[in-house]
């Protein structure tokens, strides 16, 4: 465990934590994992009966995107990914979309193939879609805003006459 400051506090900050038999290692791990553990509850509970029914795979797969993709990707625009969490996002992707599809886990089905019968293109792709559309709106925004500035001082750097607030650590 870390500790950290804050409010003249100290926290402590867990490095490792286990969920749904999983150890996770970073806080941002956390947060995924319990995103993509929350998704396959909603997944579970109020889609397993639509799965198993007989209505239109085109309407099939509108539901998943309405109901489990929002649930799944609330915020990605601010999250900073790696390639093992753009692989988790997808690894769930694919594995409500074969749920949907009714294809069993013996059957060997690529990904490819499952992307191309549904339509659908990998969930990392959207996360960094919505990344840079949030960005370009942070470019665009005005000079005197607090989050246009804090990204011109991350590509320019910081002033030179910019301190650390007292007190921080």
């Amino acid at each position: 465990m870390a500790l950290f400051g804050f409010n003249s506090r100290l926290y402590e900050m867990l490095m490792s934590v286990f969920y749904l038999s999983m150890q996770l290692n970073a806080p941002r791990c956390v947060a995924l994992a319990i995103l993509i553990g929350t998704s396959q509850l909603v997944n579970n509970i109020r889609c397993r009966r639509i799965w198993k029914s007989s209505i239109r795979l085109d309407t099939k797969i509108r539901l998943y995107q309405t109901y489990i993709v929002p649930v799944l990707l609330y915020g990605c625009e601010t999250w900073s990914t790696t390639k093992l969490q753009c692989s988790r996002i997808d690894a769930f992707d694919m594995w409500a979309l074969r749920k949907i599809l009714r294809i069993p886990y013996t059957r060997h089905v690529t990904n490819v193939e499952v992307g191309a019968t549904t339509g659908c293109h990998p969930l990392s792709h959207l996360v960094t879609d919505r990344r840079l559309r949030l960005f370009g709106h942070i470019v665009r925004s005005s000079p005197q805003e607090d989050h246009h500035r804090a990204v011109a001082a991350v590509i320019r750097g910081l002033p030179p006459d910019w301190k650390r607030p007292s007190g921080m650590t």
